[in-house]
């Protein structure tokens, strides 16, 4: 009452109506009716303010999801740069080193026969100096690619695919997307970096959303399945989009490859690329006008 008395000049007949400005288990405030002459309010009142009070208590947490799911598109578009800038320079590396091979071995050749004495060898020498510099900066390079990848740990798939689908909850709302999951019980553990994920998951879901632009369904199924080379967790996302043209089927996994005019031809090779590196693969399922399913898996632990 002391901080309503700060906000209310007090007068000498008023009347004053508060409700909890509230969420499910959070609550961010009061709203506060005064009457500032002799008024009791009505129970018609009190449900209006009631009323009130919900809807903006709906509209702050709708204000809290958007902000959320804007700072985690903006972290995978930041992830992505990264990843993708991690992808070339491993790239780079790899079509440098080959050539580096033949130059020591041209090196080699090149000093066959000649003296100490030879001004020509001091010149060889100091090549190949320069080739061993320039092999550290390319090992230097591939490891920091290798070690992007970051610890591994038991990844419960259920709470993964759940964790994700809550995040964008407002993303799918707003789409008109209706999502289902399908996840099979007692889903063993596997061993994966959660960073990398997530961000296998928002990327495959937000496309699946950018394929629907009218509204439409969305699919999880997780199950175990027998792979070709072991037991596998498997992950099926289906959705009722404008599916794959079949002439760009076989590119949809490269590097800088899209079809979206705001597309960065990024995100379904930085996917392959993570399930690669977790010992599991990506495959365009099966796609028509009607929609379009992607197949993931990740292979169990040995026992």
């Amino acid at each position: 009452m002391n901080l309503f008395k700060k906000l209310i000049p007090p007068v000498s007949t008023s009347s004053l109506l508060a409700v909890p400005v509230r969420y499910d288990d959070d609550t961010f405030g009061i709203l506060v009716c005064v009457s500032m002459g002799a008024y009791r309010f009505s129970d018609d009142d009190k449900h209006l303010v009631t009323a009130l009070s919900s809807f903006g208590a709906s509209s702050i947490q709708n204000a809290r999801l958007y902000s959320k799911v804007f700072t985690v598109e903006e972290g995978l578009r930041r992830s992505e740069r990264l990843t993708a800038l991690g992808l070339l320079s491993a790239e780079v590396a790899h079509e440098i080193r080959n050539p580096l091979t033949v130059l020591k071995l041209l090196c080699d050749t090149l000093s066959h026969g000649l003296t100490q004495d030879d001004p020509r060898t001091e010149d060889i020498e100091v090549m190949r100096e320069k080739i061993q510099h320039m092999e550290g900066v390319v090992s230097r390079v591939l490891g920091m690619s290798k070690a992007q990848s970051g610890a591994f740990k038991s990844i419960d798939m259920r709470q993964a695919v759940e964790n994700a689908v809550l995040l964008l909850r407002l993303k799918f709302q707003q789409a008109g997307v209706l999502v289902r999951t399908d996840v099979a019980e007692c889903l063993p553990f596997i061993e994966g970096n959660p960073g990398q994920i997530q961000q296998v998951f928002l990327n495959l879901l937000l496309n699946a959303v950018q394929a629907m632009p009218t509204g439409g369904s969305l699919k999880i199924k997780v199950t175990p399945e027998k792979g070709q080379t072991g037991e596998v967790i498997a992950i099926y996302i289906s959705d009722t989009g404008l599916g794959v043209p079949e002439e760009i089927k076989n590119k949809i996994f490269e590097s800088f490859f899209t079809s979206r005019e705001d597309g960065t031809g990024l995100g379904l090779a930085i996917v392959k690329r993570i399930l690669r590196d977790h010992r599991g693969d990506i495959v365009l399922e099966s796609t028509s006008r009607t929609g379009t399913t992607f197949k993931i898996w990740f292979p169990l632990p040995a026992k």
